[in-house]
């Protein structure tokens, strides 16, 4: 993950232009504003477990608690008062 809160994809060639992405446009290399997707679900009230449940399961990313931690610490400063 950047510090501009992208992450970097990996994608594999599609020689036969015979693939169809869904989540992701083609050509495309990096994941925009996943840290507001995280810390969208964590405000939501899901815990780091269900969060990184959920990354697996709808990008096949499989994120550390430590990841998503960093994500959500990065706007502790902005939320307390």
């Amino acid at each position: 993950m950047t510090d501009t809160g992208e992450l970097a994809l990996n994608t594999p060639r599609d020689r036969d232009v015979s693939f169809e992405p869904q989540l992701i446009q083609k050509g495309q290399t990096q994941l925009k504003r996943f840290d507001t997707k995280i810390i969208s679900m964590y405000a939501r009230g899901m815990s780091m477990p269900e969060i990184r449940d959920h990354l697996l399961e709808m990008y096949q990313i499989d994120v550390s608690a430590e990841f998503i931690s960093s994500v959500t610490d990065k706007v502790l400063d902005e939320v307390t008062v």
